[in-house]
């Protein structure tokens, strides 16, 4: 008669459930978003051309997005437009008692839209909204130092979530899950 100890009977169960649930999931279709063996959703991301974005965070956030949609380069036969629209918005807090400003947040939002080359009719609609803060010190420089890089953290996180949405639109678009 062959025993069991309850150790090696838990931990076999916790074997059974784990395949049980990575069975279940690739049952259903899941996948991850940017799973390298999915050749179908790569190519979408390639075909979309970022327009130009006016003033300079317009300019690092088309670099962004270019870097993550096209990073082998602008498409030659773009099948897609992403157009963007971006604003800055800067909210003094943390008043001191001569109400200098000690504290900053910097919110930036992007409105975006995803065409189809030649069309008029959009095929997306987004808004992606990031607020940064930063200190308010003495120092001029360090102050524009610390406004600089939460423009910057900002921005990567519009572009983060611009790059999503658009994956996922895309990927719903060529029959994925």
């Amino acid at each position: 008669m062959w025993l069991c100890s309850g150790n090696a009977l838990r931990r076999a169960n916790r074997w059974a459930v784990a395949l049980t649930v990575g069975l279940m999931l690739t049952a259903c279709g899941y996948r991850p978003l940017y799973a390298p063996q999915d050749p179908a959703a790569a190519p979408d991301m390639s075909t979309v051309k970022v327009r130009l974005i006016e003033d300079r965070s317009g300019q690092a956030l088309r670099n962004l997005l270019l870097d993550r949609m096209n990073p082998n380069g602008e498409p030659a036969n773009p099948e897609y437009e992403l157009e963007v629209e971006l604003t800055e918005d800067r909210r003094n807090l943390g008043l001191r008692k001569d109400e200098t400003a000690t504290r900053a947040d910097l919110t930036v939002q992007a409105n975006y839209e995803l065409r189809k080359v030649g069309q008029a009719d959009i095929v997306l609609v987004g808004r992606s909204r990031s607020v940064s803060s930063f200190n308010i010190v003495q120092s001029q420089f360090a102050t524009l130092a610390a406004e600089t890089d939460a423009r910057k953290r900002a921005l990567r996180e519009l572009s983060d979530q611009i790059v999503l949405r658009v994956a996922l639109h895309l990927n719903s678009r060529s029959g994925g899950t």
